[in-house]
């Protein structure tokens, strides 16, 4: 069985466990809202589930290999998994050696031994990427006008209780680069096995690369978007490859998330995404993906945003409301979508282009998933505002909600108006957002 059994903490396990557990979580939640970033770790935890059950009790953790890491050495000595050697000239440059070194403390402080403190460490990971609704601000500070800015906030949550979801298959990214904002919301299929590390691939592969598409070439802003998408769907083409060539593969753990599908199963699933012979079974690793670069020229804001499968796109003026790209709310079925395989390269031919100018200062322009568009006839701008305190049309000062205090508040009032029986579907769903706000002056990096 798939799945992460082996992170899941019960009342069987000692009391030291989950006092690590609450601990390392809060330390790494702290030191993101402290920083005004995303709460992650690095690490991926398919490693560390290997690690932590390998057969022989010798080629478990020890304190000697996690000490060594916690140090941040140029090379990692012999014993750890090869997956995070890999990665390592990587990681020793971030946050998880400081983050490592705080778990060793705590664990010895409370008796947890090295084996049981690197599962601990799999669970905080495991908990961070299924709750992904920490905030992210970013502010882009341009030469062109030294007293204007362009920020972009997004967040994504896991949406109203009532809806059940078991973790939140959406994602979103910035990434700023010079006088430009990257950003990128994707939204898993439900369906498809794998689709949050697809989310969240797409639209970290989607950024990245989109930013250095820009730096390297003048052409046609439209074919930079497709360069881009196509780029990211060729990394689930090679993570699909990963996955069939080799069962064991520390990646299973991170693509089936809290899927407890078979083996077989999944790998027959996996091989038809490949080879679609069975018309019936739709492509695994799925996800739509909308994204884009948003620049200022002049005394003007230009968005250019490719769309692949659904989402929404609206601009909120200080008098008016327009849709950029619309969806069908009630739509049951998701007819395109990005993923490994053939039909996912034929989804990225379908894609919608949209290109925006508006003059500086007037305009928010908000990014999101399909989840924020149901139960309501209304848009998602208005239908926020309802529930928010504040009106996202508004000028925003810099200490005011939060991107993800207004999802929060979605789902409470969506939970809110299920108990009363007024909406059985009101932001049933995972729920992402990217605001765009060309309203700002005056902001410093």
């Amino acid at each position: 069985m798939f799945g992460m059994p082996r992170f899941e903490l019960s009342f069987d396990d000692p009391q030291c466990l989950h006092a690590l557990f609450g601990e390392l979580l809060g330390y790494v939640l702290d030191d993101a809202r402290a920083r005004h970033q995303r709460a992650t770790i690095d690490v991926k935890q398919g490693p560390f589930a290997i690690w932590c059950n390998m057969p022989a009790p010798s080629d478990r953790p020890t304190w000697h290999l996690l000490e060594a890491a916690a140090s941040a050495p140029s090379t990692l000595p012999v014993g750890w998994p090869k997956a995070i050697m890999r990665e390592w000239p990587q990681l020793r440059t971030g946050d998880f050696p400081r983050i490592l070194a705080f778990a060793i403390r705590e664990a010895k402080r409370l008796g947890v031994e090295p084996t049981d403190c690197c599962r601990v460490i799999g669970c905080v990971v495991q908990t961070l990427r299924c709750m992904q609704e920490q905030p992210s601000h970013s502010v882009c500070s341009t030469c062109l006008n030294p007293r204007a800015s362009i920020a972009v906030s997004h967040a994504s949550h896991i949406g109203p209780n009532y809806a059940q979801k078991s973790e939140n298959q959406d994602a979103t990214r910035v990434v700023q680069r010079d006088s430009r904002v990257f950003f990128a919301l994707a939204d898993g299929v439900s369906t498809s096995l794998g689709s949050a590390y697809a989310a969240a691939q797409l639209t970290d592969v989607f950024c990245r690369r989109l930013s250095k598409l820009f730096s390297a070439s003048r052409r046609d802003k439209r074919d930079l978007l497709r360069r881009a998408v196509l780029a990211a769907q060729a990394t689930l083409d090679n993570d699909l490859e990963t996955l069939l060539d080799d069962p064991h593969s520390p990646l299973w753990y991170e693509v089936c998330g809290r899927s407890r599908m078979p083996r077989e199963s999944a790998l027959r699933v996996l091989r038809n995404t490949l080879d679609p012979v069975n018309p019936r079974w739709a492509p695994q690793l799925a996800s739509t993906l909308c994204g884009g670069v948003v620049e200022l020229y002049g005394d003007k804001i230009v968005l250019d945003l490719i769309r692949v499968g659904d989402g929404v796109v609206e601009s909120c003026g200080p008098h008016k409301r327009d849709t950029l790209l619309a969806m069908d709310a009630n739509a049951t079925s998701l007819e395109t979508a990005i993923s490994p395989g053939p039909l996912g390269r034929e989804a990225v031919q379908r894609a919608e282009h949209v290109h925006y100018a508006v003059p500086y200062n007037t305009d928010k322009i908000l990014i999101s998933s399909d989840g924020l568009t149901r139960g309501h006839a209304l848009t998602v701008g208005a239908m926020l505002e309802r529930v928010s305190s504040r009106s996202l049309r508004s000028s925003v000062a810099p200490d005011d909600e939060t991107v993800l205090r207004v999802l929060r508040r979605a789902a409470a009032h969506a939970d809110t108006e299920f108990r009363e029986g007024k909406s059985r579907d009101l932001f049933g769903d995972n729920l992402s957002l990217i605001v765009i706000d060309c309203n700002r002056r005056g902001l410093r990096r």
